[in-house]
C-alpha cells in the first residue's frame, strides 16, 4: 500500500472503490484487522467518508484473525473451565508420579497456592503451544531434549482433556486447532481483506490457506512497492528486516530521562509546549511498557490532558475493585487490621454511613481499638455492645461480612446495589465495573467449573485472580496510549515512543523451564 499515508487511510481507500453508488456495502466482505482498536479506527474512517458524500456504510464485519478458527459443533471450554482441569488432574496425580517433572519429594497438593499456581502455568504452556497449533501431545512426538519430560506432560494434557469430555467440553486449543483445519466461512462471503496485520497467528494463516480455494483472500501490507519480495504470502516480514538499517534518522529527536518519573514529566512538557490543549489529535503515545504507561496516565491526568487506553484499565485498579479485595480479605481473615483498611476507602465509607459523611468516623472506630486492644470482628462485636455510639455502623459492618460469607458472589452484588444509591451517580464509571463483575460471576457459577473446583480455598484465589484481570473502559476522548499494533493505525503527525531501551524494545524474553528458546526454535514459537 505505500508507507507515505496513514494505514488507516489506505486501507479506507480500498474499500471505497467496492461503494455502489453514495453507499458502500461490505455483505459479501470480511475484513480482518489486527486490534479491536484499528477495527474501530477504520470503521469510523468509512463512515466519516460516506457521510460527507451522503452516503453509509452497510453490513460491515471487521474482526480479528482468531475469527476464522473459533471453535465450530463443538463446546469450547471456557479458561476458568480448562483451569478447573488441570487443578482437578494434578490433586489427582500422587506425588512422586511426575519424575520427570518435579523432583522426588515435592508434594504440590499439599500447598494450594503453589498447586493452583502450577495448574495456571501448566495451562499457560498448553495456550502457547495452541496459539501455533501444537500441544503437549504433539510435542511429545517430536525429537527433543527432554523426550520422559514431555510424555509426562502429554499425559497430563490427555486427562484434562479426558475431564472436560465428560462434561461435555472439548479443552479450547484442540477446539480452535480443529476450527483451524476445517476453516470454512458463510456461502455469502466472496471476499477477504487482510489489513496491517503484521504476524497472524499459525492458526490463522492455515485457515487462509484452507479458505483460499473458495473465497477471494487479499492481504494488504503498509510498506513500499520496493520491500514486496521480502514479505511472505501472508504478509509477514522476513529477516532482511532483522538486518535493515533504519530508513529514519533520529538525531536530536531522542529525549533522555534518569527514570520513569522524569520521562513522564519530560513527555507532558513536550505535548504542552507543542500545542496539545488545542490540537490533542496531532500526538500519538506509544508505550511498550504497562508500568510506565501507568506514570504517564497519572502525569497527564494531572495536568488535565485528556487520554485513554484503547486496552482498558484495570477492574482492580478502581475505588470499587479496590474495596472488593478488601472484603476478601476481612470475610477471610475477620480481623481488625482489615477493617481498618477497608473504613480508610471512601466508598466503603459513605456506604457504611448510609450516605452522609460522619466527621471523625475513623478516629472513633481507631480509639475503640487502642482502648480496647480489637483483634478481629468478634472483638469488635463484643465491646460495641452496651450502648457504644459506633453499634449501628458495627451491626451494618457484621451484617455485610455475614452475607459474603454465606453467598459472596450474591452477596456482592447486593452490596453495588447499595453502593450505586449511596454513591448518587457521583462514580460514573461504577456501572460500568458492575458490568464487567458479572462477567465474572456468571463464569465462576457454571456448574461445570463448581464441579471442577469444589474447594472454596481455591474459589476465593481463583476470583481473586479473575479480578485482578479485568478491565473496563472509561474513556475514548484525548490522547491514546497505544502499544505496537495500534500506534501502527494512528494519523497522529507527532509519535512519541516511550522506554526505548535495552530490554523492553526489543522485548526480553524470560528463560522459562517447559519452553527453552532452543524448543521454541524448533517449533517455530516467538522467542
Amino acid at each position: 500500500l505505500g508507507w507515505e499515508r496513514p494505514l488507516v487511510e489506505l486501507c479506507s481507500d480500498v474499500l471505497m472503490e467496492y461503494r455502489t453508488g453514495r453507499n458502500l456495502d461490505l455483505e459479501d466482505t470480511i475484513v480482518l484487522v489486527p486490534t479491536a482498536q484499528s477495527g474501530r479506527l477504520l470503521r469510523e474512517t468509512l463512515v466519516r467518508r460516506l457521510g460527507e458524500e451522503g452516503g453509509s456504510l452497510l453490513s460491515a464485519r471487521f474482526f480479528l484473525p482468531s475469527h476464522l478458527f473459533r471453535p465450530k459443533g463443538v463446546v469450547a471450554a471456557t479458561s476458568i473451565q480448562t483451569l478447573g482441569a488441570w487443578l482437578a488432574v494434578l490433586q489427582s496425580r500422587e506425588a512422586g508420579s511426575l519424575s520427570s517433572l518435579f523432583p522426588a519429594g515435592v508434594g504440590w497438593q499439599d500447598n494450594p497456592a503453589g498447586l493452583l499456581g502450577l495448574a495456571r502455568r501448566l495451562m499457560e504452556v498448553a495456550d502457547q503451544l495452541g496459539e501455533n497449533g501444537h500441544s503437549m501431545n504433539s510435542v511429545a512426538q517430536e525429537k527433543t531434549e527432554e523426550p520422559e519430560r514431555w510424555k509426562d506432560l502429554a499425559r497430563l494434557e490427555s486427562a484434562v482433556w479426558e475431564l472436560l469430555g465428560s462434561k461435555g467440553l472439548t479443552e479450547r486449543n484442540r477446539a480452535q486447532t480443529m476450527a483451524a483445519c476445517q476453516a470454512c466461512l458463510p456461502q455469502s462471503i466472496k471476499k477477504v481483506f487482510v489489513f496491517g496485520v503484521p504476524d497472524p497467528a499459525p492458526l490463522a494463516t492455515q485457515a487462509l490457506a484452507g479458505l483460499a480455494d473458495s473465497v477471494d483472500i487479499v492481504i494488504h501490507v503498509h510498506a513500499p512497492e520496493e520491500l514486496r519480495p521480502y514479505f511472505d504470502e501472508f504478509g509477514r516480514p522476513g529477516d532482511y528486516f532483522a538486518d535493515m538499517k533504519n530508513p529514519i534518522e533520529f538525531g536530536p529527536r531522542v529525549l533522555k530521562s534518569s527514570e520513569p518519573g522524569a520521562q513522564a514529566a519530560s513527555l507532558v512538557d513536550y505535548l504542552l509546549k507543542n500545542g496539545v490543549r488545542t490540537e490533542p489529535d496531532r500526538f500519538a503515545l506509544c508505550l511498550p511498557n504497562p508500568t510506565s504507561a501507568r506514570l504517564v496516565a497519572r502525569e497527564l491526568n494531572e495536568n488535565k490532558i485528556d487520554n485513554y487506553d484503547p486496552a482498558g484499565l484495570p477492574v482492580g485498579k478502581h475505588p470499587v475493585g479496590r474495596v472488593i479485595f478488601m472484603l476478601l480479605e476481612l470475610v477471610s481473615s475477620r480481623s481488625f487490621v482489615a477493617l481498618s483498611q477497608l473504613l480508610r476507602h471512601p466508598a466503603f465509607g459513605l456506604w457504611l454511613s448510609g450516605g452522609e459523611v460522619i466527621d471523625g468516623l475513623l478516629a472513633r472506630f481507631t480509639k475503640l481499638q487502642n482502648d480496647r486492644l480489637l483483634e478481629s470482628l468478634e472483638d469488635l462485636d463484643y465491646f460495641s455492645r452496651n450502648g457504644s455510639e459506633l453499634r449501628p455502623q458495627v451491626e451494618r459492618i457484621l451484617g455485610l461480612v455475614e452475607q459474603l460469607d454465606a453467598d459472596f458472589q450474591g452477596g456482592i452484588l447486593a452490596w453495588l446495589d447499595e453502593l450505586t444509591l449511596v454513591l448518587e451517580n457521583r462514580d460514573g464509571m461504577l456501572e460500568a465495573v458492575a458490568e464487567q463483575l458479572m462477567t465474572i460471576f456468571d463464569r465462576l457459577s457454571d456448574p461445570a467449573y463448581l464441579e471442577l473446583v469444589p474447594e472454596a480455598q481455591f474459589r476465593t484465589q481463583i476470583f481473586k485472580k479473575e479480578l485482578a484481570t479485568l478491565v473496563y473502559y472509561p474513556s475514548s476522548q484525548g490522547i491514546e496510549l497505544s502499544g505496537w499494533l495500534e500506534t501502527h493505525w494512528s494519523r497522529a503527525d507527532h509519535l512519541l515512543i516511550l522506554d526505548m531501551n535495552a530490554g523492553i524494545v526489543p522485548k526480553l524474553t524470560k528463560s522459562d523451564p517447559f519452553l527453552p528458546d532452543s524448543l521454541r526454535r524448533q517449533l517455530g514459537l516467538a522467542s
